[in-house]
């Protein structure tokens, strides 16, 4: 061979080298910008379609197809590929194990990451043998977990697959990998979200229809059970008062428990339908003037002190955002507990007040009468509990649950502390303060 053909030989290897280099950057350029398009697929079939079509579109291989595998990797449950005369088929089926290229267990099982494949033969998607031609099969990975792999093929043009084409190969292998584990999550948070609104579509049907039921029964209570009472109170009555003097003082006794026990009977349903129709009334928030609310409520109860010497202290209290007709009625019925229970002390004190630089403000009403066991203190706001006798205290057991409910139903909390003999404190937030 002489000097000037190796020249020539010299230089046309280096002019190869050089397109293969010009290629390979071109190539990778590309591959940025399919991985940008292929980020806007909107579900996981989208992008699979997208990503076969633009590994032979843009970087040129001649046929690309996706494969994944069961978590065991015991099967290959679905593939997306560009087949033999170029069209994008979606087989979808468990005959793809046998389309699968030969070979690739060791790509499957994760104990090679790549592998290129000399003249391996080529299929269609019916199975049918076409020629043969290298061949790149390539892991798609979610972390440390294979879902499947990246099969690439090079039998129209039969040049050889080089050490670039495997790179390339690698590099899209991990976009695609990394997008159809996005898309994957994705696609599960979405059926999440679906199914969890389903799920708040039945609740809300399931609430509405108890609320329904609930009304009914509150309708039935108001109406039916009340009107026997009714009755019962008011022939008692006629009864006490213009035959009472022919009856002897026993029977005069039963008849006053009758009524007594028909009027108690009466409160208590009165207090339960209260109750229920405060679970369903929206609220209506608004800025409340809480020491001025207080205060109102003090001078409302005055008149059922009967000459009792009572001292009421109202402390500093914030504003704050709260339905006003409930959070009076919250005011309301703890005062007038205080009231009940300091009725034994010479000089009953009660204390509305506000524990200092709170947030959310922690009101509180404080007494200085009976007190209670703190054993027990987890049942003063059950419906019907009581710590204290019918007969010393006055009462349907009811106040201290609708005290619970309206502040629950404003997003606070409320707790109580006694002793016994030495008063009760209640305490209670609402959700916002006012600024």
């Amino acid at each position: 061979m002489t000097g000037e053909n190796v020249a020539t030989n010299i230089s046309d290897h280096h002019l190869t080298q050089h397109d293969e280099k010009r290629s390979f950057s071109e190539r990778l350029a590309l591959l940025t910008l399919v991985s940008n398009e292929l980020s806007k697929a909107k579900t996981l079939d989208e992008l699979c379609r997208r990503a076969v079509e633009a590994g032979r579109e843009q970087l040129g291989f001649d046929r690309v197809a996706l494969f994944f595998v069961t978590a065991d990797r015991s099967t290959m449950i679905g593939t997306y590929g560009t087949d033999t005369d170029g069209q994008t088929t979606d087989e979808r089926s468990e005959r793809h194990v046998i389309v699968a290229p030969s070979g690739l267990h060791t790509v499957v099982s994760g104990a090679a990451p790549l592998r290129l494949y000399k003249n391996a033969p080529v299929f269609r998607g019916d199975g049918q043998q076409v020629g043969v031609g290298d061949r790149i099969a390539v892991g798609l990975w979610n972390g440390e977990t294979m879902i499947g792999f990246l099969s690439v093929d090079n039998f129209i043009h039969r040049r050889p697959f080089t050490d670039r084409d495997c790179e390339l190969a690698r590099l899209y292998a991990a976009t695609v990998g990394h997008l159809c584990t996005l898309k994957r999550a994705q696609d599960e948070l979405a059926q999440l979200a679906a199914t969890l609104e389903q799920r708040v579509v039945e609740r809300t049907a399931e609430l509405e229809a108890a609320n329904r039921e609930l009304e009914a029964f509150s309708y039935s209570v108001s109406h039916d059970l009340r009107a026997p009472l009714r009755a019962m109170d008011g022939f008692s009555r006629i009864l006490v008062e213009e035959f009472a003097q022919a009856m002897p003082p026993q029977a005069q006794t039963y008849l006053h428990r009758v009524r007594n026990n028909a009027q108690r009977m009466s409160e208590l349903i009165e207090g339960l339908l209260a109750l229920s129709r405060m679970g369903r009334q929206a609220l209506q928030e608004t800025y409340v003037d809480v020491q001025d609310m207080a205060r109102q409520v003090i001078e409302e109860l005055r008149v059922e002190l009967g000459g009792r010497e009572v001292e009421f202290v109202v402390d500093e209290l914030p504003a704050c955002c709260a339905d006003a007709t409930l959070l009076r009625q919250v005011f309301t019925n703890l005062i007038s507990n205080a009231l009940k229970f300091t009725r034994n002390q010479t000089t009953a004190r009660i204390e509305v007040g506000c524990r200092p630089a709170t947030n959310p403000s922690v009101y509180y009403v404080r007494d200085n009468g009976v007190g209670f066991d703190m054993r027990y203190a987890d049942k003063l706001f059950g419906v019907f509990q009581r710590l204290h006798r019918a007969e010393d205290f006055e009462g349907t057991g009811i106040g201290l649950a609708t005290v619970q409910r309206i502040i629950h139903r404003h997003g606070g909390r409320v707790w109580a502390e006694g002793e016994v003999g030495k008063g009760a404190t209640f305490y209670f937030t609402v959700e916002r303060s006012a600024a």
